[in-house]
């Protein structure tokens, strides 16, 4: 699967400090796996090891983006995950991060 956005912007775009977002519930399914949002974006430093599993229109809240899925082993908490995220307006918004349960 291709992914919508090229990996060295999804990279950019979760170092920096004004340009990477998660949804509440995102951040707290992270927090439940010891990870706060530093520490995603951390991860998304190793995004080239990540599976893209799914490209789609975003359903919701963002009308004309699209929504990557990937899924991942994370070293920190030992589990993997899978997580969702697109870009709008040069933000990196984290719409899902979770445990892959295999039916994304």
């Amino acid at each position: 699967m291709t992914p919508s956005y090229p990996r060295d912007l999804v990279k950019r775009l979760a170092a920096g400090t004004d340009s990477f977002e998660m949804y509440r519930i995102a951040a707290d399914d992270a927090l439940g796996f010891g990870l706060d949002s530093d520490d995603v974006k951390e991860i998304f430093q190793r995004i080239e090891q990540w599976q893209c599993i799914a490209s789609k229109p975003t359903v919701r809240h963002f009308p004309g983006t699209m929504s990557d899925y990937y899924v991942f082993f994370v070293e920190e908490c030992l589990t993997r995950m899978f997580i969702k995220f697109l870009i709008f307006q040069d933000r990196l918004v984290v719409t899902s991060f979770k445990e892959d349960d295999g039916n994304a």
